[in-house]
């Protein structure tokens, strides 16, 4: 159970559930994730029906980039605890 959680948490596609994404901005921990890039996970929760991105990694370079006309950001890891508390204390 707990691989499944981090592959959530990673937004790994065979582990996103689509009534939980579609209509939201889904957060995307990258941090020790090798396995898909920020364009990556911009597919698989665009296909999910997502309205947008916040990938955190310090993987990827800090320039900024056009992620076409989906809404997506990077989120360095040093700021993620900020952006999380955030998002629990709005629910």
């Amino acid at each position: 159970m707990i691989i499944l959680f981090v592959k959530c948490r990673q937004c790994h596609s065979d582990s996103l559930d689509k009534n939980k994404v579609k209509g939201n901005i889904v957060i995307c921990d990258g941090i020790n994730d090798n396995d898909y890039s920020t364009d990556d996970k911009i597919s698989i929760v665009q296909d999910l029906g997502a309205l947008g991105l916040v990938h955190i990694t310090d993987n990827e370079g800090a320039v900024a980039d056009n992620y076409g006309d989906f809404p997506a950001t990077i989120v360095r890891s040093k700021d993620d605890a900020t952006i999380l508390q955030y998002v629990n204390s709005t629910r």
